[in-house]
């Protein structure tokens, strides 16, 4: 089987410009069903980076984050009713059993988000040159939305 490696374009080309203003949504689907909450977190997840950073195994990846993501916040939402103790059989109090998972859960986040390049560290890392296209595709994407919002494209 030939390697199928992405060739990266280079930025002022006419083929990176049109990739550009392209949306995330447009172009990068979740690998399965998601429901409405997941689905925010997939976007969100794809509108970190840019689009043509995104591989198959990326977006599955991304997928899977979304759904530990809303996993994660019905947990801290239980946590947040029940209190992070419970009084147990006997009395005595005892941090809540969700807790743990909780902590877990949170610790799968951040090494699905280390997976996709999404941590913090990760993004400080990057080279002046990829900051300046993160800045003209953020520039770009704020154009894109004041053009829509104004309804002057059709």
């Amino acid at each position: 089987m030939a390697n199928q490696a992405r060739k990266r374009v280079m930025k002022s080309s006419t083929e990176a410009l049109v990739k550009q203003f392209q949306t995330p949504e447009d172009v990068l689907q979740p690998t399965a069903t998601l429901t409405n909450d997941e689905l925010i977190h997939f976007k969100r997840l794809v509108n970190s980076r840019e689009v043509d950073t995104w591989s198959p195994h990326d977006l599955s990846i991304a997928t899977q984050l979304a759904k530990t993501i809303r996993r994660f916040e019905e947990l801290q939402a239980q946590l947040d009713l029940d209190g992070l103790t419970l009084v147990n059989d006997r009395g005595t109090v005892v941090a809540h059993p969700l807790l743990s998972a909780s902590m877990s859960m949170a610790n799968v986040v951040q090494a699905l988000s280390r997976t996709l390049g999404l941590s913090a560290s990760q993004r400080a890392l990057t080279g002046d040159n990829q900051r300046q296209r993160n800045s003209a595709e953020a520039e770009a994407k704020k154009v894109l939305k004041r053009a829509a919002d104004d309804g002057l494209l059709a």
